[in-house]
């Protein structure tokens, strides 16, 4: 037999420019049941002067339910395991 199984619905996602903000979104996602993703990035900006620097900013994806994780997902993270 085949479990069918429905990715979750990504609700809202959130640009935070600092951690502090991010971890607060985490925290309300948590006492609402709700499944979420995190993840930083840099993004190009302009700086005062006129040139470009690399900005990090946090992303909150939330969804519906808690994201499962592939098994590919699951093997990486032994693979890295393994190297300690």
């Amino acid at each position: 037999m085949t479990e069918v199984y429905e990715e979750p619905t990504r609700i809202v996602t959130h640009y935070f420019d600092n951690l502090a903000d991010a971890v607060e979104a985490l925290e309300a996602t948590e006492r609402l049941s709700l499944g979420v993703r995190l993840h930083n990035r840099t993004t190009p900006e302009t700086d005062s002067d006129g040139s470009e620097i690399l900005a990090e900013e946090w992303v909150v994806e939330v969804y519906d339910a808690p994201p499962i994780e592939s098994e590919e997902d699951e093997n990486s993270e032994d693979d890295e395991s393994d190297d300690d």
